[in-house]
C-alpha cells in the first residue's frame, strides 16, 4: 500500500465499488460518460466488442485497486496494463488518462448512493497510483496529474 494510502480510503473505495458493480448499467454508462469525452477516444473503440470491453473494465479497475494496496498479485497485471497502453501499443496519454478518471468520477458519482467527497478523494488518489505507474513505462515516461475537481463533482 502506498504510504499515504489509508486502510480507511481503501475501505471507502472497496465499499464504493462493489455498490457500483451491482448495478446493471454501471460499465455501460462508464463508456457512454467516456466516449463522449472526444471524438480521438471514442474512435478509439469503434470496433471493440463493447461486452468484452466491459469484463476488461471491471478486471483493470480492481487491478488499479489492488496494485495501490500494494497486492503482489496486482504487479505483474499492472506491468501487462502498462505494456498495452504504452506507446508501442495503444498510447494513451496523461490527458486521456485525465478523460478516464473524470468519466470515472461522473458514473460513480451516479451509480453510489453514498457519493461523498472523501469517496471522490479516496478513488483520485487509488487510480493515480495506477495510472503513474502506467505513464512511468511508455517509452517517454511523463507524471500524471490527477484532474482538479471541486467535492461534488
Amino acid at each position: 500500500m502506498s504510504s499515504h494510502l489509508t486502510e480507511a480510503k481503501i475501505e471507502l473505495v472497496h465499499g464504493s465499488y462493489r455498490r457500483c458493480m451491482l448495478s446493471d448499467y454501471f460499465l455501460s454508462l462508464f463508456y457512454e460518460n467516456f466516449l463522449g469525452k472526444s471524438e480521438e477516444i471514442a474512435s478509439m473503440f469503434r470496433n471493440t466488442n463493447m461486452s468484452r470491453q466491459h469484463l476488461v473494465l471491471a478486471k483493470s479497475i480492481a487491478d488499479l485497486v489492488s496494485f495501490a494496496e500494494g497486492k503482489p498479485s496486482a504487479c505483474k497485471e499492472m506491468k501487462d496494463l502498462a505494456k498495452q497502453h504504452d506507446q508501442d501499443h495503444l498510447n494513451i496519454t496523461s490527458p486521456m488518462y485525465q478523460q478516464w478518471i473524470i468519466a470515472f468520477l461522473e458514473t460513480v458519482r451516479e451509480i453510489d448512493q453514498h457519493w461523498s467527497p472523501e469517496i471522490q478523494s479516496a478513488w483520485i488518489e487509488v487510480l493515480t497510483i495506477g495510472i503513474n505507474y502506467m505513464l512511468e513505462h511508455h517509452r517517454v515516461p511523463t507524471k500524471f496529474d490527477p484532474p482538479r475537481m471541486s467535492p461534488g463533482l
